[in-house]
């Protein structure tokens, strides 16, 4: 056995976790670079597909593993002529200032540089803001944030 005198002591304090911002930022961080591959299979014409393995129970009763597939939706829309830009915290668009919420461009190609600022000002903490903004009606109405597990 080894002494202790044979490795180097520090002393050390672990830091606390992330904050619930730092929390909810990482989160819209994740799915904006999710968007860009969104983005990278719009270009070529397909979907993007998500794929989950999930718990079921097959034709005999028994609990089997299986894979599920689904479309990754896009928060990039064509219409008027151009492009529309969102930024999405769950199933709400974000505020991006008092004019509106979303961001306007006239090609496909430029779509890239409007989530290239998105994700900017996420990382910034411009956006810190309008998620707390999103998630305050959702609080408000008594809606929890997961559903309870039973």
């Amino acid at each position: 056995m080894q002494k202790l005198t044979d490795f180097t002591i520090k002393s050390f304090e672990r830091t606390a976790h992330k904050g619930a911002t730092q929390k909810r930022r990482a989160n819209l961080l994740a799915k904006l670079t999710e968007q860009f591959d969104v983005l990278a299979a719009a270009k070529r014409g397909e979907k993007l597909l998500k794929t989950k393995t999930v718990w079921t129970t097959n034709s005999d009763g028994e609990r089997v593993q299986t894979q599920r597939s689904r479309a990754v939706r896009a928060w990039f829309f064509e219409q008027d002529g151009g492009w529309y830009v969102q930024c999405r915290y769950g199933a709400k668009a974000l505020r991006l200032n008092d004019k509106g919420n979303a961001l306007f461009v006239t090609k496909l190609e430029n779509v890239e540089q409007a989530l290239a600022a998105l994700r900017s000002a996420v990382s910034n903490g411009e956006m810190d803001d309008a998620i707390a903004e999103a998630l305050k009606g959702r609080v408000s109405a008594g809606i929890p944030r997961k559903p309870a597990k039973t």
